[in-house]
């Protein structure tokens, strides 16, 4: 299939087969068909171009022929996994995150209308714009195996309220939990040593963070708009805040 074969065709409904015959799949072929509701990928594809499903949010369910020799949906996870690296490539509403997964690719769930994911300990990075608009996942956790997560990761995700982070990340990246408006508790691990800009804008509901000794630097924009922070300790550690920080912060009556 070549690229953009059917880019943001809204009739395109139902499940689409693609059989044996098919061997690869250009980039962006089937992005924001949101009428799909189910991918069958044949034995023979090889290669899977990126953003190939992206904004797909009607899907519900994700085969991929158990004779493929480059991907698979072990354990009838729902998703699409690259068997030579182990790196979940896109999943959907339904998928379960198999305990052998070892990463979670760019934009694998982007918009996807997720209530709740576990993301097991076997996985060690989740790309960037991963859970970008999943705007009914109310609570993740990021287990302690977990040291990279790329930006604007969780986006967005409007009804997201809690947040475990492990202590394997050393950065919360640029925008990672921006417009997160009903953030109301996060757990930062204490490798964290960065902030990332604009890593909690918008995050409205937000009224109490701690953020670790071991931070040297918050980036500009980091709380930007978190009008229900009161106040906040910034440690003695931090050698290094960008511009912007607290801007619109209106009840912020104590830093220390």
């Amino acid at each position: 299939l070549k690229d953009n074969c059917f880019y943001g065709n809204s009739n395109l409904k139902g499940k689409l087969i693609l059989h044996n015959n098919i061997i690869s799949i250009g980039a962006q072929t089937c992005y924001r068909c949101t009428g799909l509701t189910g991918i069958v990928i044949g034995s023979k594809i090889f290669l899977i171009e990126y953003n190939n499903f992206y904004d797909c949010r009607g899907l519900l369910s994700i085969v991929v022929d158990s004779n493929n020799k480059n991907y698979d949906s072990r354990n009838n996870c729902n998703a699409i996994i690259d068997s030579r690296d182990n790196m979940l490539l896109l999943g959907c509403k339904t998928t379960i995150i198999p305990n052998t997964v070892k990463s979670i690719g760019n934009n694998a769930f982007y918009n996807v209308p997720l209530v709740n994911i576990t993301i097991p300990d076997s996985v060690t990075s989740i790309g960037t714009r991963t859970f970008n608009g999943c705007k009914n996942l109310t609570s993740i956790e990021i287990p302690n195996s977990v040291t990279s997560i790329g930006d604007n990761t969780f986006n967005n995700c409007s009804s997201l309220a809690s947040v475990i982070l492990g202590n394997g990340l050393t950065r919360i990246n640029n925008s990672l939990f921006s417009g997160c408006s009903k953030l109301l508790s996060i757990t930062i691990g204490n490798s964290v040593t960065r902030i990332g800009d604009s890593a909690f804008y918008n995050c409205s509901s937000l009224a109490n963070i701690i953020i670790p000794n071991n931070v040297t630097t918050i980036g500009q924009n980091a709380f930007t708009n978190c009008s229900g922070l009161t106040n906040i300790i910034i440690p003695d550690n931090v050698t290094n805040i960008g511009f912007s920080v607290f801007s619109g912060c209106y009840n912020l009556t104590k830093i220390t």
